[in-house]
């Protein structure tokens, strides 16, 4: 009888330990509008209007490390003593939402090719199986000689509907006779990404801060001012990003 009880004991599949990893959920927003009017030099008038509103969650899961530095640009990165470095073993699905549209009216190519650009982006797709987006390719390296933290940012994207349609507006003969035309590759971008048509900065592609060894936490969290990407030189269309994250370590 006591064999007969230990049996079902015996043959309990175990469970396994949870991998160690560095872990956090975060949300980013982007958002600036505005319009800029400038007459060049030629006397021709130019416009631009942006209108950027853009929002990201999810969480960062980085659960494979290995001994030495894994950021390019990072010197002696064999120095197994001084870096240690935790990558994604797989990507994450995001929540993303992006609601754009910009214009831009003015000379394209010579003084006299006036056109109307019109740009609007929108995620997720309207005929997206999966409306969710990803996040992979994070990477945080720690540097215990200086006491430091790297994280480069990773892409988040989602697809998304796009569409940049050009259309001639005043000019010489040859060129109003062409038919408005769309920029993009395509109605659909399959990864279109977060900072997508903008000029982000160093600061947002690696991030920095101290650390101390055996430290079990991360914080991440700052804002930016980024770009919109226009083609009126010397001028500023600004667009403020928030980024709320703080990664902890398990285990």
């Amino acid at each position: 009888m006591l064999i007969a009880l230990l049996v079902p004991v015996l043959l309990q599949p175990r469970v396994a330990a949870p991998k160690p990893a560095w872990t956090g959920d975060f949300t980013i927003t982007m958002k600036g509008s505005g319009t800029i009017d400038q007459r060049t030099s030629t006397g021709v008038n130019q416009q631009v209007t942006w209108k950027v509103d853009r929002v990201a969650r999810g969480r960062i899961v980085l659960d494979r490390s290995f001994k030495g530095g894994g950021i390019a640009g990072t010197p002696n990165t064999r120095d197994t003593l001084r870096y240690e470095t935790w990558i994604a073993d797989s990507k994450q699905p995001i929540e993303m939402q992006v609601s754009d549209s910009g214009t831009y009216f003015g000379p394209i190519v010579t003084p006299k090719n006036i056109t109307l650009d019109v740009a609007r982006y929108s995620c997720p797709a309207k005929e997206a199986k999966d409306p969710k987006g990803q996040v992979r390719s994070s990477i945080l390296q720690f540097d215990f000689e200086q006491g430091t933290y790297a994280w480069e940012a990773p892409r988040f994207f989602s697809r998304c509907d796009v569409s940049y349609l050009r259309t001639p507006k005043r000019g010489p003969a040859e060129w109003m006779a062409k038919a408005p035309f769309d920029l993009e590759s395509g109605p659909v971008e399959l990864e279109f990404e977060m900072v997508h048509k903008m000029n982000p900065l160093d600061e947002w592609r690696v991030m920095k801060g101290t650390f101390a060894k055996g430290g079990t936490e991360v914080v991440l969290s700052r804002s930016f001012v980024f770009e919109w990407m226009h083609p009126i030189a010397g001028r500023k269309a600004p667009v403020n990003v928030d980024l709320q994250l703080v990664l902890r370590r398990s285990n």
